[in-house]
């Protein structure tokens, strides 16, 4: 009984004592290597105890020794795991000083809880057949997927909820990356996925409009003409006889969305901090703006802004329509809007036979899109299912879930960047990306103009359609000189891939670029963006007139000191911020090592010449040594650890 109640006794103080030689060893480890160490670092202290007392376990007993050896042990413990450690998944760098206390309950309840969520997108997967065996052994083949495995892994995103179809849908296009069959089966899910039935959908709708559906609409047709990953659309007149469309989010929708966000969350945070790979692709943030964009698309009083917004960008001679809201009758999971009676691009011998264009409506429809970048505000999402032909010959563009904004700075740059990529210009392709982007400090202006220049040579070539391949081979690029556009911007270039492929598909022959020269008034075309064009020069001009009238009292200012001679320049040692944390780390690791190897080197020396005292009992000197070990120890296995962690 007293060995179980001294078990029980030491626990409290193994986790004081984990604690203890964590905080001292300064830097951040999962709570799996915390557990680790600290039962590790605990039972060396016990069994060094029991042997200075000749194997007596009563003698031994529980006491500031023991405690002292084990933060000692616990901190050489959490050394040497980090040493065996898989390359790439320690937290390094400024990451590994911050120091969090361990809170296992909740950590156990975070790690644990997407597995169950895991386990049931097995079960899934398992019931369409598919299985991780089968996915490897179509990733080891050169030819593409089979189509039952395609049709396996469509059907299991389905399946797997609303998060999922939005990473199938994202994945459609990663065709560069993506066998042909695959991607060709996940371009489906733009389409429709399995529908709601009416007994779920209308206490939804009826709850969201305040009454009974009878009394808002004269007639409802309960068949979805649409059923997406988010909302349902349905056919409706109202009570003037309008037709509407009718979109209705689909129930506990946040709930769900909530959840899968989260277990991607969680992944996506293991995967950057534990290999190299999602470090170096900044795999959080790919997420994080994965579920803002979708989270974004809950919301379809958002969309209905969108649609509001977009309408005022497009000007009505350019005969591209977008629906009216119907704002009485919009909330947060209703959206109910102008049904237009049109014909999807990609029917081309549909509207063919009314006698139209295929370059006229492609020009119609590059122009518009044109205008909303001008607006700052576009339709970020124009497949050809979003883009419909009428029958008085005009365009529509429908469903504005999905839009991206750009701000005055950035449309100019947009600008620059087009006509820039269409002559194939590198210095100016180089010149606009460094405007907005993040650059790093040592990007060699020639380099990086050489390779943008071979890039439009390679991906910009006359009659060669601007595909998803040559926008992942820009995003290559920019990352290997340490360049990272901002997000928007990055929607913005992926909406122009989705424009060449509808333009494309409306006439076959056509060249975006050609048409966006037209667009902006460089081609045989009118100027249809002149005046939105002007415009974003004077806000510019604007944005800079105060440091243009500061600009003369500057000079000035510096030319008067350079008559008397007080001119000082001042220049740091090292040219970035990175830099000087760089020299001040290595500065402070330095001086934290020799101070503890002096520390070391004295107690050393104090023990030497200590002498116990006539009773037996140790010398003050004995006493300082003692101490001064323990402190110099931590200062240098504080710093080995955090060369551990620097890779």
């Amino acid at each position: 009984m007293n060995d179980v109640l001294r078990v029980v006794l030491q626990i409290p103080l193994a986790v004081l004592a984990t604690v203890l030689a964590l905080r001292l060893l300064g830097v951040r480890r999962s709570w799996v290597a915390v557990a680790l160490a600290g039962t590790l670092g605990w039972i060396a202290a016990d069994l060094l105890q029991v042997a200075l007392h000749d194997g007596d376990w009563d003698a031994a007993g529980v006491s500031v020794h023991t405690v002292a050896l084990a933060v000692l042990f616990t901190m050489l413990t959490a050394l040497a795991l980090d040493l065996v450690a898989r390359p790439g998944s320690l937290a390094r760098g400024e990451r590994a000083g911050l120091l969090v206390a361990p809170h296992p309950i909740r950590d156990i309840r975070r790690v644990l809880q997407p597995y169950g969520r895991v386990r049931e997108i097995a079960a899934i997967a398992r019931g369409h057949g598919l299985s991780l065996a089968t996915v490897r052994a179509g990733a080891r083949r050169d030819d593409a997927l089979g189509a039952s495995t395609s049709v396996a892994v469509r059907k299991t995103l389905e399946d797997a909820g609303v998060v999922f179809v939005k990473l199938g849908q994202a994945a459609s296009m990663r065709d560069d990356l993506l066998p042909d069959a695959l991607t060709a089966e996940l371009g489906r899910l733009h389409s429709r996925v399995e529908p709601a039935p009416r007994d779920v959908m209308e206490p939804q709708l009826e709850h969201e409009l305040g009454r009974p559906v009878d009394e808002v609409f004269d007639d409802f047709d309960w068949e979805p003409i649409g059923s997406a990953s988010v909302a349902q659309a349905y056919l409706a007149r109202l009570p003037t006889g309008e037709s509407v469309i009718v979109k209705v989010q689909r129930p506990d929708m946040e709930a769900i969305v909530a959840r899968d966000s989260a277990s991607l969350r969680r992944l996506a945070s293991a995967l950057e901090r534990r290999t190299p790979l999602g470090q170096e692709l900044h795999v959080t943030e790919l997420v994080d703006e994965f579920v803002r964009t979708l989270q974004a698309e809950l919301t379809l009083s958002q969309e209905a802004a969108n649609a509001i917004d977009l309408a005022a960008a497009v000007r009505p001679e350019s005969a591209v329509r977008i629906p009216r809201v119907h704002r009485d009758l919009t909330s947060r999971r209703v959206l109910v809007e102008e049904r237009f009676d049109g014909i999807s691009v990609d029917e081309r011998d549909q509207w063919s036979a009314l006698g139209l264009d295929g370059t006229e409506l492609a020009d119609r429809l590059v122009q518009a899109m044109m205008d909303q970048l001008l607006h700052g505000h576009f339709h970020a999402d124009p497949h050809p299912g979003n883009v419909l032909v009428l029958r008085d010959g005009s365009l529509a563009l429908i469903d504005f879930g999905l839009t991206g904004h750009i701000d005055p700075a950035q449309r100019m740059v947009m600008l620059q960047l087009m006509t820039s990529a269409a002559a194939g210009d590198g210095a100016g392709l180089r010149d606009a990306i460094e405007q907005v982007a993040t650059v790093g400090s040592e990007v060699s202006d020639l380099a990086l103009d050489q390779a943008l220049a071979r890039f439009a040579v390679t991906n910009l070539r006359p009659g060669q359609p601007l595909g998803p391949a040559a926008l992942n081979d820009l995003v290559g690029l920019l990352s290997r000189f340490d360049i990272r556009l901002p997000a928007n911007l990055t929607t913005c270039l992926r909406t122009l891939v989705l424009l060449e492929g509808t333009v494309r598909t409306i006439d076959p022959g056509y060249q975006l670029m050609d048409g966006v020269r037209r667009a902006l008034g460089d081609g045989d075309g009118p100027p249809v963006s002149a005046e939105a064009a002007r415009d974003q020069l004077e806000q510019a001009v604007l944005r800079e007139l105060p440091r243009l009238q500061r600009l003369p009292g500057h000079i000035e200012r510096i030319a008067a000191l350079t008559a008397r001679g007080d001119l000082r320049v001042q220049v740091g040692l090292f040219g970035t911020a990175r830099e000087e944390r760089l020299l001040t780390g290595l500065v402070n690791r330095l001086s934290l090592a020799l101070l503890g190897g002096l520390v070391i080197v004295g107690s050393t020396v104090l023990l030497t010449v200590a002498r116990p005292g006539d009773d037996g009992t140790p010398a003050l000197t004995e006493v300082f040594g003692y101490v001064g070990l323990a402190i110099g120890a931590v200062l240098v296995l504080r710093v080995v650890a955090g060369i551990v962690r620097d890779g």
